[in-house]
């Protein structure tokens, strides 16, 4: 099985939705650094090479806003 990585942008409402789908790590990865205990690179080196933990811990939220630039 090959695992391979994306960057999903969701929107959550009443339900969450999925509006986007990137074949590969985008401006996300920057938000679940920040509120991952765990190291993110070293959960993608363990993806490929190594066993990865039953459990992340997630520790806050990260939002990210986009401003029109006049």
């Amino acid at each position: 099985m090959r695992r391979r990585y994306a960057g999903i942008d969701l929107v959550i409402g009443d339900l969450p939705r999925v509006v986007d789908v990137n074949p590969r790590p985008t401006t996300s990865v920057v938000g679940i650094a920040k509120v991952m205990r765990e190291e993110l690179a070293d959960l993608i080196f363990r993806a490929r090479f190594a066993t990865l933990p039953e459990r992340v811990t997630v520790d806050g939220k990260c939002t990210f806003n986009k401003y029109r630039l006049v």
